[in-house]
């Protein structure tokens, strides 16, 4: 077993896993405009009012809701804890985009770092482009270090056979699925079939009688 080959799998591995994970992050932050407003704007519209009448709710226990009710009103003091807690939501959100778009920035530096590149380019010469991907890299280093095969090459060909088997797999599941579902469907057609034929018988047994 090549010792130095189960240690570049394992550092490769640890490596993918993290630029796998910063184009989780990217996709995670990387959020439109539009996208944005919508969904702070929800956030005020649903979340505001609730907070709010919380908020009344709890102060009437101290006094200082009634307090403030007697002086300003029930209405107006609504309005301004929804306008401070919209307010609130505001600045979070603002926030929250500002702290996504510096992830950004970030990540897309990292991508272009010269250290990505070398080590992206290393990493396609000995795996191949297609298993740059942490989940390929820990499979090979588990057959390795399991003993089930004794190179790189011959990993890459149980891995292959094993993805043709999920694949394999996958489609049976989804047949069986189909079939389950398309069964259901007759099932609940037939039901609804006879249910119309005994309303029907019912309803002629009812006229006849009647008549």
């Amino acid at each position: 077993m090549n010792d130095q080959l189960l240690q570049y799998l394992s550092s490769c591995k640890q490596n993918l896993d993290y630029y796998e994970g910063l184009e989780k992050s990217y996709s995670y932050c990387k959020q439109s405009l539009f996208a944005w407003i919508i969904f702070t704007a929800l956030k005020i519209v649903c979340f505001s009012p609730v907070l709010a009448s919380f908020t009344l709710w709890c102060l009437e226990f101290i006094y200082i809701g009634d307090f403030l009710q007697s002086l300003f009103g029930r209405e107006s003091c609504m309005y301004v804890l929804m306008s401070l807690f919209a307010a609130l939501f505001f600045v979070l959100s603002v926030k929250k985009r500002a702290d996504n778009k510096q992830t950004i920035k970030d990540i897309k530096k990292i991508f272009s770092s010269p250290e990505y590149h070398s080590f992206y380019q290393q990493a396609s010469s000995v795996l191949g482009e297609k298993y740059c991907t942490a989940h390929a890299c820990g499979k090979f280093l588990e057959y390795l270090s399991s003993g089930r095969c004794a190179d790189l090459m011959m990993a890459k060909n149980i891995y292959e056979q094993e993805l043709a088997q999920e694949r394999i797999e996958k489609a049976i599941r989804d047949r069986i699925s189909s079939d389950l579902a398309a069964e259901q469907q007759e099932q609940r057609h037939k039901a609804s079939v006879r249910a119309e034929n005994e309303r029907i018988q019912q309803d002629t047994y009812r006229r006849m009688h009647n008549n």
